[in-house]
């Protein structure tokens, strides 16, 4: 009776050892309880991943193969969306040497008034028109409450390969939250920069 018992029980302990970690696994996945886990970056990763490319018009999409920061203006360029194009402009100044590595994007919709005064004379700024419609159907999973309430301005980061893979919400436009921001994407794109084998 002792045999029976501990070949029983060897059975199931051998079967327990692959099967105990599988419904562990199984259970993590669908109750989403890993998504709640501390992360390493502050933007909101681009689930599932957005081309570049896709955003713009066909005759814009850029061929350089660098980082980009992308700001998708939003309908009217008033004060907080000026402050974010000049927090743009000093997180690329901030990355010194890595400078060349990145580059920075704004993309103007039909819909965007008032922008021409506030670029001039940023020569480092490449402005390109973007696809409304596109740009609304491809982030509206991204950023849901942002795009449904029209379009508010986002801050997205591309790899070289034009794969969009952190946004940056900008609804929040007082200026310690932008300060905040600009500290957290910058932390972001040097971590990328560092693992980065391409661009």
């Amino acid at each position: 009776m002792t045999d029976y018992l501990l070949k029983r029980l060897s059975i199931i302990s051998f079967i327990g050892v692959f099967a105990i970690p599988f419904l562990a696994a199984l259970l993590i996945l669908k109750t989403g309880f890993w998504q709640d886990l501390p992360k390493s970056h502050a933007g909101k990763m681009i689930d599932p991943p957005v081309s570049f490319t896709d955003l713009v018009m066909p005759t814009s999409a850029p061929t350089a193969p660098t980082w980009k920061i992308i700001y998708l203006l939003p309908e009217a360029c008033l004060e907080s969306c000026q402050a974010h194009l000049w927090q743009l402009k000093q997180i690329h100044t901030a990355l010194g040497v890595d400078r060349s590595r990145v580059s920075r994007w704004m993309i103007q919709t039909p819909n965007t008034s008032n922008v021409a005064a506030h670029t001039q004379k940023d020569l480092e700024l490449s402005v390109i028109a973007g696809n409304t419609q596109k740009i609304t159907s491809l982030l509206i999973h991204q950023f849901p409450k942002d795009l449904s309430e029209g379009s508010q301005g986002k801050i997205l980061i591309a790899d070289p390969l034009g794969n969009i893979v952190l946004g940056y919400s900008t609804q929040l436009n007082d200026e310690a939250h932008i300060l905040a921001q600009g500290k957290a994407i910058l932390t972001d794109i040097r971590k990328l920069l560092k693992l980065s084998r391409i661009g």
